[in-house]
């Protein structure tokens, strides 16, 4: 299935967290010795790049190879980093796990995972998570919560299962807000038991990425899906199947 409102190939994947609005147009990339895009373990060089008009490199770390270092060294080296990088707030690479992945989303970092480098990447990147207000994603997020019953979720009280919006069986959930609260809990143990054990005319679903076991399960269970995309969010709309004959 593709995005309705894809803006040309979707260059990278947020890692899980809420999208924020951050006051900054710079990006750090994480590169190995041949420039190239790599893994948080295996870069030995950290670029700053700043758009102004165009963008430019503005600022260069060097690191240590951190592949065969103790958990201890990793997470040194991370704690340095992020005071070293106190004016950037989003960091691409190929891929960020493990003890520095807490650290850095601890520290209010938005990590983003690609595989290859471009100016179009930074574009994308800057695209979801300068130019857009934040008051258009909060405005988003209330409007799919106020279509029937003004439930508001808050921060403090995250139901890791789909709310009803009404009393018309539609429901919705912030995947990303949950998975944020709950990390331990799996696209699959969130969605599953809803769809086993609930009667619902649709769910709306807000994620960083659509989950690849999903289309597969729908397909299998008579439900379809809609999907589209805006300020770095896609909306999954899921509905059943109606009979043709």
């Amino acid at each position: 299935m593709k995005d309705k409102n894809q803006r040309g190939a979707i260059l990278y994947l947020k890692k899980m967290g809420l999208r924020r609005t951050i006051m900054s147009n710079k990006i750090a990339v994480l590169l190995n010795e041949e420039k190239q895009l790599a893994s948080f373990v295996d870069a030995t060089l950290i670029y700053i790049y700043e758009k102004a008009g165009e963008w430019q490199v503005t600022q260069m770390t060097e690191t240590k190879d951190l592949a065969y270092k103790r958990e201890n060294d990793i997470k040194n080296f991370t704690l340095a980093l992020i005071e070293k990088l106190k004016c950037c707030k989003v960091i691409v690479g190929t891929l960020i796990l493990g003890v520095p992945y807490y650290l850095l989303i601890r520290a209010g970092y938005e990590l983003c995972e690609a595989p290859t480098f471009s100016m179009l990447l930074l574009e994308q990147i800057y695209e979801d998570y300068y130019k857009i207000p934040e008051e258009t994603s909060k405005k988003q997020t209330m409007e799919l919560e106020g279509e029937g019953s003004n439930h508001l979720m808050s921060t403090e009280h995250i139901s890791r299962s789909p709310i009803p919006l009404d009393g018309a069986d539609n429901y919705f959930i912030d995947m990303i807000a949950v998975q944020k609260a709950y990390p331990e809990m799996s696209s699959k143990k969130i969605l599953l038991p809803f769809f086993s054990n609930t009667i619902f005319r649709s769910l709306k679903v807000n994620c960083s990425h659509v989950m690849p076991w999903l289309e597969n399960y729908l397909e299998q269970n008579s439900l379809i899906m809609s999907i589209s995309r805006g300020q770095g969010i896609y909306t999954l709309s899921i509905t059943h199947k109606v009979c043709s004959c």
